[in-house]
């Protein structure tokens, strides 16, 4: 007869075996297992959000939760979701603005990321304008002494060093100001 050790278990038997072990976790370790397991409700619900779920179904499922859950995981979604705004594309940021904005009640913060992009456009647009044409110079005359000539060049000044060091600046600027808005939402929860 095979020794205790050497028999192979039921899937019943490991289960109970685990069971038994958790109920042995310390304070800190059940804690943390709960905070992971809330960390992971939250990507599941920020995945489910990307897919297009509507806030109002969203909050309905979170409502099912017991209150300090529920508040974990609305702090952990809340960053899930504020660190995909972007200062590039405000359309591209509007189903985050509506889940963050149901999410926290907080318009004000949300008109923050709003103000913050729309002044980043207009100051790359701006930066863009004072230095298109000299920068189309400078292209140009580069192209030139390659031998690239003619009326129908257009140089993209986007791909210059040059331009790419005042976009670098402004988005260094304005990333800043974005993140410390999303600071203060943060600080909200």
């Amino acid at each position: 007869m095979p020794e205790e050790k050497d028999r192979i278990k039921s899937a019943c038997e490991i289960a109970m075996e685990k069971v038994r072990k958790l109920g042995s976790l310390s304070a800190e370790e059940q804690k943390k297992m709960k905070e992971t397991e809330l960390l992971a409700t939250a990507e599941a619900y920020s995945g489910r959000c990307q897919k297009g779920m509507p806030v109002t179904q969203l909050i309905l499922d979170l409502e099912r939760f017991p209150s300090e859950d529920r508040t974990v995981i609305k702090k952990h979604l809340v960053r899930k979701l504020a660190a995909t705004v972007e200062l590039k594309d405000l359309t591209a940021n509007q189903r985050t603005y509506e889940l963050l904005e149901g999410l926290t009640g907080n318009r004000k913060e949300i008109d923050c990321f709003v103000e913050i992009t729309k002044e980043y456009q207009a100051a790359l647009a701006r930066a863009r304008n004072e230095n298109l044409s000299r920068l189309s110079a400078s292209k140009i005359r580069g192209l030139a002494m390659q031998g690239i000539s003619g009326s129908a060049i257009e140089p993209a000044i986007e791909n210059s060093a040059e331009w790419r060091r005042v976009q670098s600046e402004l988005d260094r600027e304005f990333g800043s100001r974005l993140d410390q808005a999303k600071q203060e939402l943060y600080g909200g929860l």
